[in-house]
């Protein structure tokens, strides 16, 4: 099973991003696991302070140019994310508790009892069925 950083940051609110640099951050520094991260913690922190202090600006004065100065600390917070989410990967060498010692997310990890439509190797016929849900299949498969 492979173990990797959840990213999905593009999706993610302002505040999800800061609390996930944040714990980054704290996940990182110090770790035995992670001791030289591609991105010093310093930079990280002050990505992250001006990023906060973005959002607070955002939040009391609004308007298009605090919202392009947010955007662009947002984007920085991100690219810094990036690349040491891909360190993280690299050095948890699928060990999930040393890639959450880092303070990222984990993917989700597949259930192995569930069977999903078409994995199955006895599974052959794909069919949809007038009173199946729209985007749903059904699929028939021998009794095992």
């Amino acid at each position: 099973m492979v173990v990797l950083v959840r990213l999905g940051f593009r999706n993610a609110s302002d505040l999800d991003i800061l609390r996930i640099g944040e714990a980054v951050l704290h996940g990182i520094s110090g770790n035995l696991d992670f001791p030289d991260p591609t991105v010093s913690m310093a930079t990280l922190e002050a990505a992250l302070d001006e990023f906060s202090r973005a959002i607070q600006a955002r939040q009391q004065q609004g308007g298009t140019l605090a919202t392009a100065i947010k955007n662009n600390k947002r984007r920085e917070v991100m690219r810094l994310l990036y690349r040491l989410a891909s360190d993280v990967n690299m050095k948890s060498d699928n060990n999930l508790e040393v890639l959450r010692s880092s303070g990222f997310p984990a993917r989700n990890q597949p259930n192995p009892n569930r069977i999903s439509e078409g994995r199955h190797p006895e599974c052959q016929r794909r069919k949809v069925r007038p009173d199946s849900p729209p985007g749903s299949r059904h699929c028939e498969c021998p009794r095992l």
